[in-house]
């Protein structure tokens, strides 16, 4: 059973080694924030009970460190890994089912993985983030608990985009399984998720081998100038630029992008000034409006008084 002061130092630790923005600014992880509140209202003990620690584990769910080195990460780790891993199911189904229906779940994923001997911390940030997406299928659990590439934490999230759009097939499961580097096609995926639902097709295109060189290039590609018409655009690039062209050419492209749209906004800008100066000299009287009497004067607040009609409350 943990105890307080664990989680307190924990915290402490944290505190200590968190970002120099964060020490800066004053402020913790949501998760570390909500932790120690929680704490503060427990009433006075030495020990955490197994309800405790699954309401704390649900703060690092909703609001998940994502990066693997970072401070938050490393306290969700010391805090609730090795503890919440040694909790047993009996013991899980005593709690509140109706309100911690999916933390039961995830608490039943993460004990069999145990048994198992294969829970890595990495495999536990995965069945984390599949547990706060809502994917914890049984087909999602087996590909976790099977995977035997390093870099299990950008496949999860490939995985939860899959479940997402509906494409969670075995077949499309074992592409992301053979992947060396998932990143270019998470990016690709973002981009794609700008203008549509995932589809199949863009799956299989942007997935496709012959086209790894091309979606590593669409790194040049900022999410912020994705459009409906600059898609087919960059999938042109891929049919006719040769391969050891892409980056530069989809960084042409996008610089060229990045152009028209400040000429868009400058141009913008000027019809805006124009209709304004056309405005106001279309109008003889605009240049003293505001230094004549209007025809009909607003009445003053003593005048508006007298108009008031007295009210008596008298019987």
């Amino acid at each position: 059973m943990p105890n307080i002061q664990h989680v307190t130092d924990a915290i402490n630790h944290y505190r200590g080694n968190k970002s120099f923005i964060k020490k800066l600014m004053r402020t913790d992880h949501l998760a570390i924030h909500a932790t120690e509140a929680y704490l503060n209202a427990l009433p006075a003990s030495t020990s955490l009970s197994n309800f405790d620690l699954f309401c704390i584990n649900h703060f690092f769910l909703r609001d998940h460190p994502i990066k693997p080195k970072g401070a938050a990460y490393k306290a969700w780790l010391a805090i609730n890994y090795q503890n919440f891993c040694d909790l047993n199911f009996v013991q899980a189904t005593q709690f509140d089912k109706s309100k911690k229906g999916q933390m039961l779940e995830f608490f039943n994923v993460l004990s069999l993985a145990y048994q198992q001997k294969n829970l890595t911390e990495d495999r536990f940030l995965a069945f984390s983030q599949l547990g706060a997406a809502d994917a914890l299928s049984a087909e999602n659990q087996d590909f976790i608990m099977t995977y035997s590439g390093r870099l299990i934490i950008p496949i999860t999230s490939l995985l939860i985009a899959l479940d997402k759009a509906g494409l969670n097939t075995l077949t499309n499961r074992e592409i992301l399984g053979k992947l060396d580097f998932p990143t270019p096609l998470s990016h690709a995926i973002q981009l794609l998720e700008k203008l549509e639902p995932l589809t199949q097709e863009n799956f299989d295109f942007i997935s496709a081998k012959d086209n790894l060189a091309w979606v590593t290039a669409l790194e040049e590609m900022p999410e912020s100038l994705m459009t409906a018409e600059v898609w087919p655009d960059l999938v042109s690039l891929s049919q006719t630029s040769p391969e050891r062209d892409f980056r530069k050419d989809i960084k042409d492209y996008v610089d060229a992008l990045k152009k028209k749209l400040k000429s868009d906004q400058i141009e913008e800008a000027s019809l805006v000034t124009t209709a304004q100066v056309e405005l106001g000299s279309s109008s003889p009287t605009s240049s003293r409006f505001f230094s004549e009497t209007p025809a009909n004067p607003t009445p003053s607040v003593e005048s508006v008084k007298d108009d008031v009609p007295k009210v008596s409350f008298a019987p």
